[in-house]
């Protein structure tokens, strides 16, 4: 989507079962729902289904095992520091840590979490 909502029009693009995708910010949760926006500009997605409320997305390290989970750290600290150099995730930082500002229930920038569409 061009904004986080459920009906701003289509970005265009697509995104397909099993994607992984990179994501700069967090909105929600509003009404159960969260809006993703992708870290390579492509738009916005949200979490749930309008039409039933399945869930449509979740971390990509849920399903991981520990050793697994610590090789996807590295990996992403790596990563971050690339995206440092060319610019797609504005303001990251490798030591940035998800925040959630109650006030506005906005999620500060992560070191670009890393989501599948399942």
């Amino acid at each position: 989507r061009t904004e986080p909502h459920e009906k701003a029009p289509r970005a265009g693009k697509s995104v397909f079962p099993g994607d992984e995708l990179l994501v700069s910010e967090v909105l929600g949760p509003q009404n159960g729902q969260q809006f993703l926006r992708l870290a390579d500009g492509r738009g916005w997605l949200y979490t749930r289904s309008p039409q039933d409320g399945r869930i449509l997305l979740e971390p990509a390290s849920a399903a991981l095992t520990p050793a697994e989970q610590d090789v996807r750290r590295e990996l992403e600290q790596m990563l971050v520091t690339s995206l440092r150099a060319v610019g797609p995730c504005p303001s990251v930082e490798a030591s940035d840590i998800a925040s959630v500002n109650s006030e506005t229930s906005r999620t500060a920038p992560a070191p670009c979490d890393i989501t599948r569409l399942l």
